[in-house]
Parts: C-alpha cells; structure tokens; sequence
C-alpha cells in the first residue's frame, strides 16, 4: 500500500517576540470580534493589522511570498483594474476614489494573509469572529422572548437582528455554525461533552436565524452550506440527511415558523405589487427595478464600461430618480456585484470578481478538509448571495469576508495529522 503523502503545507509560523505576539493578537481579537458587532471597530482592527506588517520586519518578509499566491493576485488584479476604469470614467474624481475606496480591502488583502501566516493571530480572528456571532444569536433569543427592544432589534416588526442589520446577522451567524459543524463531522471537538455543547450551541443558532430574525438571502444560503459540507465530508453517508434535510427540515421550517413563511409570503406580495407597478417599499420589486435598469446601462457601454465610479451618475441620468426626487429608488448600487461591476468596468471587472471567488477555492485545498469545507461554503455563499446583494462590495460583508478569508488562508487553524493524508490512500 502507498505511503500517505502530506498535502502541501503552509510556511512555518513567523517568528515573534512576546510583546509583537501580544500586540498582533490584540489586533486580531478587534478585527475578528468587529465583524459581527461594529462596522467602526471592524474597521479599527483592520487598520491595526496593517500597521501590525508595516511595522513587524518579519511579517514585512513574508509579504513577497505570499505575493506570488493565487488568490492575493486575484484581488490585486481586480482592484488594478478597477484603478485602470477611472481612466475613461466620465464622473467627478470623488466618486472614483469613492469607489476605490470601497474596493480597498482587495488592495491590502496580501497585508492580511501575511500578518495571519502567524498561527495565534489566525486562531485569535476566527474564534473572536465566531464568539461575536453566537453572542449575537444569544442576545438576539434573550431580547425576542422578552420583546426587549435593543440595538439594532426591530421589535415593530417581529424582528430581532443584534449589532447589525438582519442580512449580517444571519450571514455570519450561518458561517460560524458551519465551521462548527465541519469541526464536529471532522473530529476536531473530541471529548463528549464539549460535542454535545457544540450540539446545543448550533441548534440555539438556528432557532435564532430561522424564528427571530429576517433575512431571506442567509436564510436560503445557510442550509445550502450545510448540504455542502455534508456531501464533501462523506457523500455517501450525507445523501440521506441531505434529502431529509431538503424535503423535510425545510418544509417543517415553513409550516413551523414565522420568519420563513412570512419571508416567503412577503415575496409572493412583492411580486404582485412589482406586476402592479408599485414599487416604494418593495424589497424585491426594488431588486428587479436595480437589475433592470443597470443591464439597460451595461447595453450602452457593454465591453469596457462607463469607468469606475460612475454608476450612480448613470443611473440618475437613466432614470431621473435622485436622493431628493425618490430616495427609495435612487440607487447608488444595483444590489448585485456582477452587474455593478460590469456597468462599471466591463465583463473584465465582472470575470475578475468570480477570479477572486475561484482562486480563493484553488488555494485553499491545500489545507485541512474542515477548514478546506468552511472556506468553500462561505465563498460560496458570497458569490451566490451577490446575485441579491453586494456582498463583496459592501464594507460590512466584504471586509468580513476578506479578513476571515485571510485568516483561512494564512495556514492551518488546528491541524491534525489524519487529515493530511489525500483520500483514497493509507492514513498513518
């Protein structure tokens, strides 16, 4: 029988002091807990980060390796492009740089990677991430039994969204149960009652997203993760569960719960109202509006685009709609990142986007099936979810992905040994 051969591995931990160790895990803990909680402390701990490579030399040494890895080239070719679009833009050079601006953490994101090849700092992220997520879901339960309004709860609405608005609170509450549940199928919570904690933790998570909170795109995607993981763990052994999961969980959730039959009730309304050209204050009619109108400006300009920054402009000038005219419908993105993109930069920029997306998958095979599996399911999400929402786009959403996607990358979280050796082949 053929020996195990181990998967490709990541560099060796950078070496640091004690007081660079703290400080590079100080930082980490920001940026990770920031994710769920505040757009202001995301971006802090972001910063921090990049003045953790500025000033470290040995993280700055590592900045040339990681430089020649797929998935850092990818987001430096879609934000060069993005710079190159300015060029033929016909728009203020404000509402260029804006656009940059929003796209910056494709700029830096070899920064991160780098700063996380330290393997505290990447634990650090990933677990501060994932203990704002779940103390959102806990507070989110604790304030819907009591009808506690607070934060960011919109109680009037039968919705209890905490620190962030529902899409976020869904999105990265599904992203931390699925790094749970690859944890679990891939032995790495071993001791019983830590499992059985595990256990408890999810099924409180999802109780929360599917009966207390909205947010329809999340909601789709979270069980879609689930699925996902399951048949990359073992296809076999997931089918079953996957089909039970499908045909039975989900019906049960729409008879069972509120949020989801409401949710799909409101899009059925949404609908009706759109045939019926009513427009103001319909989520999904709004959506098709976006769609619709930004494909008439991607016709006018289809190969290169109208340059970088210039969405907005076109899009009042296509349909007269202004912040002071119709705010509702005066839009400055068309909530899909492949349309906004192309308006803007061509199907360059658009193909660039899903580069990002697949490079992203390429790279991280080399890692631990678990986290191999949680990466994939949340890049996933993000291109999918993107159809509906400017996921890689939004500060929100798309720094939280670009930093927890560079904490994966950055090397293994917790390796094991048995996971290292390519399947089909003896395992030591």
């Amino acid at each position: 029988m053929q020996a195990a051969h181990p998967v490709e591995a990541a560099p060796e931990n950078i070496a640091l002091s004690r007081t660079q160790q703290a400080v590079l895990g100080f930082c980490a803990a920001v940026a990770g807990f920031g994710i769920p909680v505040s757009t202001a402390m995301q971006n802090i701990g972001t910063g921090l980060l990049l003045m953790c490579l500025i000033c470290m030399a040995p993280l700055r040494r590592e900045l040339p390796r990681v430089l020649r890895e797929p998935f850092p080239i990818a987001c430096l070719l879609l934000y060069a492009w993005l710079c190159l679009a300015t060029s033929w833009a016909d728009v203020p050079w404000a509402n260029r740089l804006e656009m940059l601006e929003r796209m910056r953490i494709y700029l830096v994101a070899p920064v991160f990677i780098a700063a996380l090849r330290n393997q505290a700092a990447r634990q650090i992220v990933i677990a501060s991430f994932g203990v704002a997520a779940l103390l959102s879901a806990l507070i989110s339960l604790g304030l819907g039994l009591t009808g506690t309004p607070w934060l960011n709860t919109q109680p009037t609405l039968d919705n209890w969204p905490v620190f962030r608005s529902h899409t976020y609170h869904d999105l990265f509450i599904a992203w931390t149960v699925t790094g749970l549940v690859a944890a679990l199928l891939f032995d790495h919570i071993t001791k019983p009652r830590h499992r059985w904690l595990t256990i408890l933790v999810i099924v409180v998570a999802l109780i929360d997203v599917y009966f207390f909170v909205r947010g329809r795109s999340a909601q789709a995607l979270f069980p879609l993760m689930l699925v996902w993981v399951g048949l990359r763990w073992q296809a076999r052994k997931a089918v079953l569960p996957a089909l039970l999961l499908l045909f039975i969980a989900l019906p049960g959730l729409y008879f069972g719960s509120h949020q989801i039959r409401g949710g799909i009730d409101r899009v059925q309304e949404n609908l009706a109202d759109y045939r019926q050209n009513r427009i103001d204050g319909n989520s999904v009619g709004l959506r098709i509006e976006f769609a619709t109108n930004t494909l008439k400006i991607i016709d006018q300009a289809p190969w290169l685009g109208h340059g970088t920054g210039s969405f907005r402009a076109n899009y009042e000038n296509l349909t007269g709609f202004t912040k002071e005219t119709n705010q509702e419908r005066a839009s400055h993105n068309p909530h899909n990142d492949y349309l906004w993109l192309w308006s803007e930069g061509g199907p360059m920029a658009a193909l660039l986007l899903v580069g990002v997306g697949a490079a992203f998958l390429f790279q991280i095979q080399r890692l631990p099936k678990w986290q191999r599996l949680t990466g994939e399911a949340a890049v996933l999400s993000m291109l999918a979810g993107t159809l509906f929402n400017s996921f890689f786009t939004d500060n929100v959403s798309g720094v939280g992905f670009m930093v927890l996607a560079c904490a994966l990358l950055g090397g293994p979280l917790w390796p094991r040994t048995r996971e290292l050796a390519p399947e089909g082949e003896a395992r030591a």
